[in-house]
């Protein structure tokens, strides 16, 4: 697996992969707005939201999902609010998100390998702690992180500190 920093020409596909029924239930729970809110994020990436980091994750040359991070230190609100974490410097705690597109790459580990990788690029920024905020109810996601070495803290909550 191999990821590719995410391109304008990727928008459309990772918007597809969003309205699938088995991204959609979990990353937008509150309908339609909220993957235009992911939309709009991605178009922003370059502006709004250079603080983010978007990638698709390719197996040979097929792209078959998408991941993000985020330096926590630049959405300070919603991590306090969240993880009831204060954030006081940047490069220390970053917040990933992550999906399979392709169904039919789903349940093969392709997960678990684009956590690592998210890993390695987070830990070359000297992040420390890295956070995730699957539902409870998403137990593919949840098996995932537990499997990269996260520890729940609590529902919706999960943390992996980085050994340096």
């Amino acid at each position: 697996m191999e990821l590719k920093a995410l391109q304008d020409k990727d928008i459309q596909l990772v918007g597809n992969w969003i309205s699938k029924p088995h991204v959609f239930k979990w990353l937008c729970p509150g309908g339609a707005q909220v993957k235009e809110d992911w939309l709009d994020e991605l178009k922003g990436r370059s502006t709004s939201h250079r603080h983010f980091r978007h990638f698709l994750a390719y197996i040979g040359d097929r792209p078959i999902g998408f991941c993000m991070y985020y330096d926590s230190f630049f959405e300070k609100e919603y991590i306090l609010s969240h993880y009831g974490l204060e954030v006081d410097k940047p490069g220390q705690v970053f917040e990933i998100g992550y999906l399979i597109g392709e169904e039919k790459f789903l349940n093969k580990g392709y997960g678990k390998r684009m956590i690592v990788l998210i890993e390695e690029l987070i830990k070359a920024e000297g992040g420390m702690l890295i956070l995730a905020d699957p539902s409870e109810e998403n137990g593919a996601s949840v098996r995932v992180l537990l499997a990269a070495g996260f520890q729940k803290y609590k529902d919706e909550d999960y943390r992996k500190y980085m050994i340096t």
